[in-house]
C-alpha cells in the first residue's frame, strides 16, 4: 500500500501529513461504500486532528463503512478514542458504521478500559470484522429534535420524538409522525 493507492481512492487524501501516524486506504472488494483504513503508529493529542480531518473526508466522499485495521497502530489517547466516537456518530448520522480488525492488546485495554470494547465490532479477523460490518442493518437517520411552526398559531416549537402535542400558546392539537412531519389534527 502506498500514497499512490490513497491519491486514487481518495483525490487529496494525501495533501497533509500527521507526526506520527500513517494512514492507508484500501477499497473493500465489491462493496463501493466500504473502505479498509489501516493505522500505523500512534493516535495522540498531536495528530487527533488529522486523524479526524482525515477519515472527515472520507465520510465527504460518500463512504458508510469503515474497517479500521489497528495491527501498526501501537497507542491511542484519550483524545484518539474521543475522535473515534465522534467518527463513530458521524457515521450513525449518515446511515454508516465502523468495525476494527487486528486490534493490538494495548489499544484494545483502551477500548475495553472505557467501555467501547463492547458496543464496537473488534475481531482478530479482519474478514469476520469486515462480514459482521456489512451483515449490520443500515441505522436510521436521526429526525428529532425537531423544530416547527405550529399550524394554527405559527409559534415555533420542539419535538424530541414522534407523538400528540398540544401548542402552549393557541392549544392546537398536533401530531409529529415518525418521519418528522407535524401536523393538525
Amino acid at each position: 500500500m502506498s500514497a499512490y493507492g490513497n491519491e486514487a481512492i481518495m483525490p487529496g487524501f494525501d495533501e497533509e501529513k500527521g507526526d506520527h501516524l500513517n494512514i492507508f486506504l484500501e477499497r473493500i472488494e465489491g462493496d463501493d461504500l466500504g473502505l479498509t483504513i489501516h493505522l500505523g503508529d500512534r493516535i495522540d493529542t498531536y495528530n487527533t486532528d488529522y486523524f479526524e480531518r482525515s477519515v472527515g473526508k472520507l465520510l465527504s466522499a460518500g463512504f458508510k463503512r469503515l474497517l479500521f485495521d489497528c495491527r501498526e497502530l501501537g497507542y491511542v489517547s484519550a483524545s484518539g478514542m474521543a475522535a473515534f466516537s465522534r467518527i463513530a456518530n458521524d457515521l450513525r448520522a449518515k446511515g454508516g458504521a465502523m468495525a476494527f480488525a487486528k486490534m493490538q492488546s494495548r489499544v484494545y485495554d483502551i477500548f475495553d478500559m472505557l467501555g467501547l470494547a463492547s458496543v464496537n465490532i473488534i475481531r482478530d479477523d479482519p474478514a469476520k470484522a469486515l462480514a459482521e460490518l456489512q451483515s449490520l442493518p443500515p441505522p436510521q437517520p436521526k429526525v428529532f429534535r425537531l423544530s416547527f411552526a405550529c399550524p394554527g398559531c405559527g409559534r415555533k416549537l420542539v419535538a424530541n420524538k414522534a407523538g400528540k402535542f398540544v401548542c402552549s400558546s393557541c392549544r392546537t392539537r398536533i401530531i409529529v409522525d415518525e418521519k418528522g412531519l407535524a401536523h393538525a389534527c
